[in-house]
């Protein structure tokens, strides 16, 4: 398929923001201090418990690992995810703002109800697929969301082979 075929249009709905909050939290170094304050605290309470000194801390510990650090994370991905998508519907006069990209030979163009803009394809710097999105990363204009069922010419698949081809990055930089 040649290049220009490929035109794909996103709908920045809400489902596709909780995606883009889940990919942007699960590739997070937040979500690492996350998981090693959960082990910690779960291991540290675990090795407690034969203690009868530090029975109370143990409790205090296996309750923090178990309950109340999952439950902090959840409930501050949430509110991500509803900021996100508020900032959205406030900066498209509480419409959810549709995209339309066009593949070209050497430029990405996009139009949406407020511009046009162009992409140059090296200035992508990492591509990403997430559930039902395609992520290209840029040095400078942030990311370029697409959705996954966006296209009306070209396949998702085909796409991703194709662009990954064009700027060089292959799957192994993912």
């Amino acid at each position: 398929m040649k290049n220009n075929d490929y035109i794909n249009t996103t709908k920045y709905a809400h489902a596709l923001i909780v995606s883009y909050v889940k990919f942007q939290s699960k590739n997070s170094k937040r979500n690492v201090t996350y998981s090693a304050l959960i082990v910690m605290f779960t291991l540290t309470g675990s090795s407690l418990l034969t203690n009868q000194t530090y029975l109370i801390v143990a409790y205090i510990l296996l309750a923090l690992g178990l309950l109340v650090i999952p439950i902090i994370y959840f409930v501050l991905l949430n509110r991500s995810i509803k900021i996100a998508y508020k900032n959205i519907l406030e900066a498209n006069n509480q419409n959810e703002p549709t995209t339309k990209f066009e593949f070209a030979e050497d430029i990405i163009c996009s139009t949406d109800n407020k511009r046009d803009k162009t992409i140059q394809y090296k200035n992508i710097t990492n591509i990403y697929e997430y559930e039902k999105l395609i992520i290209l990363q840029t040095k400078k204009q942030g990311p370029i969301l697409l959705d996954k069922n966006g296209f009306s010419s070209g396949k998702s698949d085909d796409f991703l082979t194709w662009i990954r081809e064009k700027t060089h990055l292959d799957k192994s930089q993912e």
